[in-house]
């Protein structure tokens, strides 16, 4: 018999990565986090963002777009107030963390002092073993399980503001620019308005 899976988006993101989280080194799982919440960000910022017109998206996607990093991303969902400066300084400590995964190549865990001192500030943040007490039984013990919790609280909460943003309406052409008539008739009152002088 088959799993059923959630058809809600931010439980379906939720058990997948409980389900990377789970059989990965420490590296793998705080890079896999933070790519989880950099996708998350991307599709807040591509439900807020007017529709690209082109089929790339030169603001998110390629090694020139000026919102395809994780830290830009971070800045652009708080800046546009789709996050609040608290989420965007947790964002960033998780960020600071996978960094520190992805330069290290080797001494780098969760039992790295640096490391458990960013995860302290983010659990104390978020309250999270405050408002979910009842679920820190389901990680592991240290601050390995703190990182995953956090990370899926977090996520779920993005997963969630990602279904709820809403487009900004496209601008229609400016009247003064790109309007014939309008600029015709602009330049008829003036010269009506100089000859009668």
């Amino acid at each position: 018999m088959t799993e059923k899976k959630s058809e809600v988006p931010w439980l379906q993101s939720l058990d997948l990565y409980r389900t990377e989280f789970e059989r990965e080194s420490d590296r793998a799982c705080v890079i896999i986090s933070a790519t989880m919440l950099d996708d998350a960000l991307e599709s807040i910022l591509k439900g807020r963002l007017c529709p690209s017109s082109s089929y790339d998206d030169e603001l998110l996607e390629g090694p020139q777009a000026p919102l395809a990093t994780f830290s830009s991303r971070i800045h652009a969902c708080h800046r546009l107030g789709l996050i609040s400066s608290r989420l965007a300084r947790d964002l960033h400590l998780i960020r600071k963390i996978r960094n520190q995964f992805a330069h290290n190549m080797i001494g780098c865990s969760f039992e790295t002092p640096e490391v458990q001192n960013r995860i302290r500030e983010i659990v104390r943040s978020t309250k999270i073993l405050e408002s979910l007490a009842s679920a820190r039984a389901n990680y592991l013990n240290g601050p390995k399980g703190d990182f995953e919790l956090s990370v899926s609280h977090i996520l779920c909460h993005l997963i969630f503001v990602a279904t709820k943003v809403e487009h900004i309406i496209p601008m229609d052409d400016e009247k003064n620019i790109y309007d014939v008539e309008f600029w015709q008739s602009t330049f008829q009152d003036l010269e009506s308005k100089a000859k009668s002088q």
